[in-house]
């Protein structure tokens, strides 16, 4: 009366290890997400970390390689400023719209790496405050930059860089890295 047939345990066993294997498949992609998370945040506080190392400003003058018609080959010299020096003149002329963006990209740096490192914790919620905080750190930047960037097109003055591109670029990696470990 109180016993379970085999077929009974049979199919509970099923049952059990249909669930283990549904449970084991979520767990795998959920810790495929935090690594794709984790190496996007990773990448993108390297390219932030690296951006000032780049030319952030050049000269829009005539320059560039020539060959000329008797086949030689001359490299005109091209003017360039990097992110470092760029900093340096910003405090020197007190620009101050300048300096706020090179230390809030220096600030969205900081956030990146360590949501790295939060996601890596067993707190879900921990995380996602700071993974929060890390997507409002990248989209400052290139705010900053658009409003205190003065470029006229018109003139033979400086131009962007690949530098703030490459600034740019990584913070939007940033935010997307930060969204993909908040869907966790």
């Amino acid at each position: 009366m109180g016993e379970r047939s085999a077929y009974d345990e049979i199919d509970a066993l099923r049952e059990r290890l249909r669930k283990l294997e549904a449970r084991s498949f979520q767990e795998r992609q959920q810790d495929n997400r935090a690594r794709v998370a984790s190496l996007g945040l990773a990448v993108g506080a390297t390219a932030v970390f690296l951006s000032p190392a780049l030319p952030w400003l050049r000269d829009t003058g005539p320059h560039g390689l020539r060959i000329s018609d008797e086949g030689e080959i001359s490299l005109d010299a091209l003017g360039s400023a990097t992110g470092w020096e760029l900093w340096g003149a910003a405090l020197d002329a007190e620009r101050w719209g300048l300096l706020l963006g090179f230390l809030v990209l220096a600030f969205a740096f900081l956030t990146a790496v360590w949501a790295v490192f939060a996601l890596g914790s067993d707190e879900a919620a921990v995380g996602n405050r700071v993974l929060l905080t890390a997507q409002i750190a990248a989209a400052v930047p290139p705010v900053l930059f658009l409003f205190f960037w003065t470029y006229a097109p018109e003139d033979d003055g400086p131009a962007a860089g690949p530098g703030v591109f490459a600034a740019v670029a990584a913070c939007v990696l940033i935010i997307l890295a930060a969204r993909r470990g908040k869907d966790l």
